[in-house]
């Protein structure tokens, strides 16, 4: 009776113990669940805060001027034959001429008025030019014009970090460079 009695008791012993393990691999099981919870909703959130933040629709200065004094965040402009008409940020109207301005970014574009060479020959002292690319300080500009047959041509040219021209596209090396800045045809 007495060795029932003691084995009822390790086996009672045994199960209470053992309840406590469980409980508390559930409770770690929990706070791990909890945690991993915790850990995903913040990075979600931060996330989606910073998708939002950064969004062209959310950033007021996605609209610029770059003059020759200097860079004027605005709302909207107008480009007319003479004069550049830029409403700021305030809700002020500045005309500034168009020999002053050097570039603009709108709609998540920035062109620049650089020299055109076509051929490595210098055809236009300064024409409005889409930079394409960048990689290792050489940019990628792309000018279009209409060709004889009224059809869009687009010129590209390579310039370096201070917009001194470096080459053209033309049929000996356009396959090299379209690789090299990985443009694809149009």
């Amino acid at each position: 009776m007495i060795l029932k009695t003691f084995g009822t008791t390790c086996v009672n012993a045994y199960t209470s113990a053992q309840n406590k393990i469980m409980k508390q691999k559930q409770t770690k099981i929990s706070e791990d669940i909890i945690m991993k919870t915790t850990i995903l909703t913040f990075v979600f959130v931060a996330f989606a805060l910073i998708t939002f933040a950064t969004s062209p629709e959310s950033n007021s200065s996605s609209t610029y001027v770059i003059t020759k004094n200097g860079v004027q965040v605005c709302k909207d402009f107008k480009i007319g034959l003479f004069k550049t008409k830029i409403q700021m940020t305030d809700g002020q109207t500045v005309m500034v001429s168009n020999s002053d301005i050097t570039g603009y970014y709108k709609n998540n574009r920035l062109f620049e008025y650089l020299p055109l060479y076509i051929n490595h020959v210098k055809v236009e002292n300064h024409v409005k030019m889409e930079l394409i690319r960048v990689k290792n300080n050489q940019k990628v500009y792309k000018h279009e014009v209409y060709n004889a047959s009224n059809k869009v041509q687009s010129i590209l040219n390579v310039y370096d970090k201070n917009n001194q021209f470096i080459c053209s596209f033309d049929a000996k090396n356009k396959a090299n460079l379209m690789e090299y800045f990985n443009i694809t045809e149009e």
